[in-house]
C-alpha cells in the first residue's frame, strides 16, 4: 500500500512534500474525505517519504533503502499503525496506552517516527482522551496521522490540533480510467455512480452482484413509496446488504433529490436511471424535510458504529423514509 501516489492525489501529495521541503513537519495530520478515495494510500505514501533514508528530490522514496523495505514487509518500527480493535468497532484506550508507551522511547533508524490511525473517528471517548495529551505534549520527530471520513465524530479538542488535508471527489476522467486499468469493463460508469464517485467502492462493488442489488434495492424503496409495503419488510429483505452501504445509496437518492428540485435538468446524477421517478417525487418538494432526513442518515451512519441492533437503525432509517414521502 502507498507505493505511488494516485492521480487525483497529485495536487495534494505536493502540499504534503512541502512540509519535508520546509522542514515545517506537524505534529498531527488529519487527512479526510470520504470513503473509497484513497485516503489511506496518500497517507501511506506520505509516511513512506518522511521514513526514507535517501529519498528523492521531489520528496518521494526512494524504494531501495532499508526503510522502503521493511514498509514493504510492514514492519518498520518507527511506522506504528492503529486501526478499530474489531472489524466495524472502535479504538480503544488500551490500544493509546500501547501507543505511548512505544512513543516514549528513540526512534529505531532515524529523526522521524510516523503513527498513522485508520478510520480515527472510530476513537473511543477514553481512547480520544489519552490520545489528546499525546498530541499536546508530542514526542520529538513524531507524525501523528488521523484518517477519516468522519471528522464531526471526533472532539474538537482533537480537531483543532492537527493541520488538515481535506481530499475532494475524484476528477471523472482520471478515476474512470484507474478503473479501467484494474479490470472494470462492464457497467464502469453505473458502477461509479453507484459508489458515490468513490473508485475503491466502485472497484468492490465490480466484484459483486452490485448493479442487481442496487436495482432490487430501489424497487424495494417504491414499493415503500407507493404504499405496497412497511418498512419492518423493507428492512428485513435488505438484510444481506451492508448497512453502511443502504445508508449511502439512500444519501446517493436525497442528494439527486435535493439538485433536482434546484434544477430539474441537472446532468451526473448518482442514480440516472431514476430521474424521472424522483422528479415526480419532488413536484411537492419540502426541501427542510429532505434536509432533516439527511441529518438523519448522518447520525444514523454515526450510530453503526456503538450500536449493537444494527436491525433497528435500519428500521428507523426505513420508517423516516415513509415520513419524509408522505411529507412530499
Amino acid at each position: 500500500m502507498g507505493t505511488q501516489v494516485l492521480a487525483w492525489h497529485r495536487p495534494y501529495w505536493e502540499k504534503l512534500s512541502a512540509y519535508i521541503h520546509t522542514g515545517r513537519l506537524p505534529h498531527g495530520l488529519m487527512i479526510t474525505g470520504v470513503a473509497g478515495i484513497g485516503k489511506t494510500i496518500l497517507a501511506h505514501f506520505f509516511a513512506r517519504s518522511l521514513l526514507c533514508e535517501a529519498r528523492k528530490k521531489d520528496g518521494k522514496p526512494c524504494e531501495e533503502c532499508r526503510s522502503c523495505h521493511l514498509m514493504d514487509v510492514q514492519s518498520h518500527p518507527d511506522f506504528i499503525p492503529i486501526e478499530p480493535s474489531k472489524p466495524g468497532g472502535v479504538i480503544l484506550v488500551e490500544q493509546i496506552r500501547e501507543l505511548i508507551g512505544k512513543l516514549s522511547t528513540t526512534t529505531h533508524y532515524g529523526e522521524h517516527r510516523v503513527v498513522m490511525l485508520h478510520h480515527a473517528h472510530r476513537l473511543n471517548s477514553a481512547a480520544a482522551n489519552s490520545l489528546l495529551k499525546t498530541l499536546e505534549e508530542p514526542a520529538d520527530g513524531t507524525l501523528i496521522i488521523l484518517v477519516t471520513e468522519s471528522p464531526s465524530m471526533l472532539p474538537v479538542t482533537i480537531v483543532s490540533r492537527c493541520q488538515k488535508l481535506n481530499l475532494p471527489l475524484p476528477d471523472f476522467t482520471l478515476a474512470l480510467d484507474w478503473l479501467r486499468e484494474q479490470g472494470i469493463r462492464e457497467n464502469l460508469e453505473a458502477l461509479f455512480e453507484m459508489s458515490g464517485r468513490a473508485p475503491f467502492k466502485a472497484l468492490i462493488l465490480s466484484k459483486q452482484d452490485s448493479v442487481e442489488t442496487k436495482n432490487g434495492f430501489d424497487e424495494l424503496l417504491l414499493q415503500l413509496v407507493k404504499n405496497k409495503s412497511d418498512p419492518v419488510s423493507v428492512a428485513e429483505k435488505c438484510s444481506d446488504i451492508p448497512e453502511e452501504q443502504i445508508i449511502d445509496w439512500l444519501t446517493l437518492r436525497l442528494v439527486d433529490m435535493i439538485r433536482i428540485a434546484s434544477d430539474p435538468g441537472v446532468k451526473n446524477l448518482a442514480n440516472p436511471v431514476l430521474r424521472a421517478s424522483l422528479q415526480q417525487q419532488v413536484q411537492r418538494l419540502n426541501l427542510q424535510h429532505l434536509f432533516q432526513y439527511l441529518d438523519q442518515l448522518v447520525l444514523a451512519k454515526q450510530r453503526l458504529v456503538n450500536q449493537a441492533n444494527k436491525k433497528l437503525v435500519l428500521e428507523e432509517i426505513f420508517i423516516n423514509y415513509q415520513i419524509l414521502i408522505s411529507n412530499i
